[in-house]
């Protein structure tokens, strides 16, 4: 489904006329429409971490604790403790709040086989300072939930070819509660239906992890030593 495809299925549920164009069509109606396109796109984007939107970024490290050039374009947000150090195997810690950060500045000296981190303008720094050459690698939300009919990633619809990583089901949805919440209509029972659609198509996007009560390990590998009955 493309934007022009997208808009056009609206209008005919919405009643209203059906656009041959979208982008740089004069008529109001269709302007609304585009642009409800981008506000749900960008707003289901940040709702929750979409696998279609998960990637993966690698850098290697340089011998200081300000890491340069390697935030993605695309990038919108990190993947929350998806951070790893593939060259020593061990998981960075973070990203650390400014007040512990400081704290940790303020060491006269300090050792750790692990690294911590933090975000700042934009930028990432590490404690304490790895040496150069390192594998750091982990996981981020591109913000780039739509493309071009020539598979490009960009982060709105710009042409009438375009279309979405996202859900096309759940984009005609919410276009159209939008629609009449912005004409002033009843449209409580569009968005009730949106509403229920997005929680389930986020409860099984990507599957779930499983949790282990007895507090074990979700990672696939571990010590490999009796859970009790140590002395026979």
């Amino acid at each position: 489904m493309s934007l022009l495809t997208l808009i056009q299925d609206a209008a005919d549920l919405l009643g209203i006329t059906r656009p041959a164009t979208v982008v740089n069509n004069p008529d109001q109606q269709v302007r609304t429409l585009y642009a409800l396109a981008n506000e749900e796109g960008a707003d289901l984007q940040s709702a929750y971490n979409w696998q279609a939107l998960t990637a993966e970024f690698t850098f290697t490290t340089v011998a200081q604790q300000l890491q340069t050039a390697f935030i993605p374009t695309d990038f919108d947000r990190w993947v929350n403790n998806s951070f790893w150090n593939r060259t020593t195997r061990r998981n960075l810690l973070g990203p650390v709040s400014p007040q512990v950060w400081q704290a940790l500045q303020a060491q006269p000296a300090y050792a750790s086989v692990y690294l911590m981190w933090q975000q700042r303008q934009g930028q990432m720094y590490l404690f304490p300072a790895p040496p150069a050459g390192q594998t750091i690698a982990g996981n981020y939300i591109s913000d780039y939930w739509a493309k071009s009919a020539g598979g490009a990633g960009q982060a709105k619809f710009l042409a009438d070819t375009d279309t979405t990583y996202l859900s096309e089901q759940l984009m005609g949805l919410g276009l159209r509660w939008r629609f009449k919440k912005t004409k002033g209509l009843d449209y409580s029972e569009d968005f009730n239906t949106y509403e229920r659609n997005k929680a389930q198509m986020m409860a099984r996007d990507s599957g779930t992890t499983t949790i282990a009560i007895g507090g074990k390990t979700a990672y696939p590998w571990g010590v490999n030593l009796p859970e009790g009955s140590f002395g026979q």
